[in-house]
């Protein structure tokens, strides 16, 4: 029997068991908190993102008397749920700080900046 033992064990450990369920507790506690009922879309090639729509969607059916009453086509809201691992924003995005800026833009070799290279 030990070789089965492992394959019914949780793939999660405790504490990421844990940050999940606090995860969908907070965003279930702020669409409770602004009484409204929103459709839920994910990012589809992420399992995650899946499985916290599927457990927001449950809940949300499970405590349907804590909403307004909408109709079930009339969702107003959204809420979209992404990876971080997707974020198309990051690459674009500058240093924030000159020396790290002039380092990106111009070049810094041996803490001196050669302004002949600038544009």
């Amino acid at each position: 029997m030990p070789m089965t033992s492992g394959l019914l064990r949780d793939p999660w450990s405790t504490l990421e068991r844990a940050l999940f369920t606090r995860t969908v507790e907070g965003i279930f506690s702020l669409m409770v908190a602004l009484r409204m009922r929103p459709s839920i879309r994910y990012t589809a090639q992420f399992d995650l993102t899946q499985k916290v729509a599927q457990d927001l969607t449950e809940r949300m059916s499970k405590h349907g008397d804590l909403f307004d009453k909408q109709g079930r086509g009339e969702a107003q809201h959204t809420v979209l749920i992404l990876d971080r691992r997707e974020d198309p924003v990051t690459p674009l995005l500058n240093q924030w700080t000159y020396q790290a800026m002039l380092h990106e833009l111009i070049g810094i070799e041996n803490h001196r900046i050669d302004m002949r290279k600038a544009p």
